[in-house]
């Protein structure tokens, strides 16, 4: 049998904002056992990466498992990877930021365990051609993609099992393709066929590098990893293997000749390919997959990341305000950045099997510290841009207290910022159909056999009833007539917009703890004005001309009075969405609609009140 080398990887991580008794269950479930066995095995090498959300996590509440991982590094079974410090996609944020987070995540290294990282995990695997000038920059000489990265940019399948080398502009990088077999195989089938499918590969380097979460999170995977003994006995077989030898990243870069150049093209994971696509077609793209013969599958390639933010405005908007708070900071030194760095942790910013950007805590979470960067640097005016390239020229408008952002389609408020505590009041996302509402209904079993890309599910009986989809992009005070926003031209005075359209004027007049909201009849008005609002509290009171909200989130009341509309509904907003637990529904707040009257004036009144 032909020698193997074999690189077994495990890549770990929470999202900014996740909820302490999540890290927690991890944590037991997945990290402590994980480790465990690793440290079991002193003669199975490992590359081990975990994002400094994980670091600072266990340094604050666990720090035996700093520890634990010190002992491994200094006996030279494993390897710690680098990556950006807070988890970001590094293509989409400043290149000075992206090199940031990396120079951030070294120091890190050197200083906890002692060690010189020589490669990064790339986050989700999301690759553009430009990324080696930029990881050559923060030192890196290494990172790691799917072998369908490699096989979409032309090398044949059968040369896929080898160190490569590729460049940018003369800045070269090596890269190591991680095996989508192997990610199926490990830990879901039967460790026969990992070995039988390493034999057949005749020689060469395999790597198996993926999510840590897969050994004891993913549903099922608990019982079958470390109950049935499946890691335990995993490495027991590799290392008993005599053609099988295990080796780290940065070993296989001073002992593998690589292959190269190679070119690859923009690229993350073939899963996440499929889920940035449209819905439509995303559904066309899954039945062609399915049915589409071997030799044409490899071509079958799905979207490009970057393209959540065409799928999901609010994403874009996140991205978007995002770039404008790191413009502000060009220049400035790490910590004077932390704030910004926690707001470009990646995983609010897309959605697959994984909630994602329809996680309102993480989507709160990015606000959060965009808004907290963003002190000290902003004084109080009206701004008028682009500012998300959608084509339409937004109003900016910063308060002593509060921000807003307002949109000329619907005249609709799209960013409400409190400043203190820092939350957005408008962090709600829209309702759209998603191409697994298909399967509502389904029941699969999680029996730690199948991941999470294999079994469809509902948590709930009834998410049916649940399942709603909005016809204009949400927004507060966002007028519609048959369920058609109307679109305005802008105008700015002194603290107030005008939106003006043939049928009504609009206007926004703004005070130190909120703003006032007229409309002036024309040809007509709206026939309703909705107000969503994030939150998730209970204590919501409605009379004939108020609404008040006690805000769950740091004693904020909101109240907001009206005079004109004949009457106001209140409905609670939910997503249907797919998680790795199956399809579940999901709070996003709530939203008053308010019907109009026949009068000619309508207005309304919004004030803030900090308790």
């Amino acid at each position: 049998m032909n020698k193997v080398n074999f690189i077994i990887g495990f890549h770990s991580h929470q999202p900014v904002g996740n909820f302490d008794f999540v890290l927690e269950d991890a944590i037991k479930r997945c990290y402590k056992p994980l480790l465990e066995t690793i440290r079991k095995f002193p003669g199975v090498k490992v590359s081990l990466h975990f994002s400094g959300i994980l670091y600072e996590y266990f340094i604050e509440k666990h720090p035996y498992l700093m520890d634990w991982v010190r002992e491994m590094v200094d006996r030279g079974q494993v390897e710690i990877m680098s990556g950006g410090f807070y988890e970001p996609i590094l293509p989409i944020i400043p290149e000075e930021d992206a090199v940031q987070q990396i120079q951030m995540m070294n120091q890190f290294i050197r200083e906890r365990f002692n060690f010189e990282p020589a490669g990064i995990w790339l986050t989700e695997r999301v690759w553009e051609p430009h990324l080696p000038s930029l990881l050559r920059k923060a030192g890196m000489r290494y990172t790691v993609v799917d072998d369908a990265h490699l096989l979409s940019g032309g090398v044949p399948e059968g040369r896929i099992f080898n160190l490569f080398l590729t460049e940018h502009n003369g800045e070269k990088l090596f890269i190591f393709p991680i095996s989508k077999k192997l990610r199926y195989l490990i830990p879901f089938r039967e460790i026969d066929e990992t070995i039988e499918f390493l034999g057949s590969i005749g020689g060469g380097l395999a790597v198996i590098a993926d999510d840590g979460e897969k050994f004891g999170v993913w549903p099922g995977t608990y019982k079958r990893v470390y109950e049935e003994g499946y890691l335990e006995e995993f490495f027991r077989r590799i290392e008993s293997t005599p053609w099988i030898e295990t080796l780290t990243f940065k070993d296989a870069l001073e002992g593998v000749q690589p292959e190269g150049p190679v070119y690859m093209p923009t690229a993350s994971y073939s899963e996440m390919m499929e889920w940035v696509l449209p819905t439509e077609d995303r559904i066309q793209f899954e039945e062609l997959e399915k049915n589409a013969d071997k030799t044409i599958r490899k071509f079958l390639k799905g979207g490009f990341f970057r393209n959540f933010f065409l799928k999901y405005p609010e994403a874009n908007h996140m991205h978007k305000r995002m770039l404008m708070v790191s413009e502000k900071l060009r220049g400035r030194g790490i910590e004077e950045k932390i704030d910004l760095f926690k707001a470009q942790c990646n995983c609010a910013y897309w959605h697959g099997v994984f909630g994602g950007l329809y996680l309102p805590h993480l989507r709160q979470a990015i606000y959060q510290h965009l808004i907290m960067a963003e002190r000290g640097i902003d004084g109080e005016g009206i701004l008028i841009e682009d500012f998300d390239l959608d084509g339409e020229e937004e109003a900016i408008i910063r308060m002593g207290k509060y921000n807003l952002i307002l949109h000329p389609s619907g005249g609709k408020v799209i960013e409400f910022d409190i400043k203190e505590p820092p939350v957005n009041l408008m962090n709600v996302i829209t309702r759209r159909k998603e191409a697994y509402h298909r399967f509502l209904g389904m029941k699969g079993n999680f029996d730690g056999r199948k991941t999470i890309h294999e079994v469809i599910t509902s948590k709930d009986e009834d998410l049916e009833r649940f399942l709603k989809y909005d016809s204009v992009r949400l927004g507060m005070f966002c007028d519609l007539t048959d369920e058609r926003e109307d679109s305005f031209t802008m105008e700015v005075l002194d603290k107030k917009i005008i939106f003006s359209s043939p049928s009504f004027k609009k206007t926004y007049t703004f005070f130190e703890h909120g703003f006032n909201v007229q409309w002036e009849k024309g040809e007509g008005l709206p026939e309703k004005v909705i107000i969503p609002l994030a939150t998730y509290s209970e204590d919501i009171e409605i009379q004939e001309d108020l609404i008040r909200v006690k805000h769950a989130y740091g004693d904020i009341t909101i109240e907001i009075e009206f005079d004109g509309f004949r009457n106001v509904e209140m409905e609670d907003i939910y997503t249907i969405t797919s998680s790795e637990g199956g399809l579940e529904k999901t709070k996003q707040g709530v939203m008053f609609t308010l019907y109009t009257g026949h009068g000619g004036v309508l207005s309304s009144r919004l004030r803030i009140i900090k308790e």
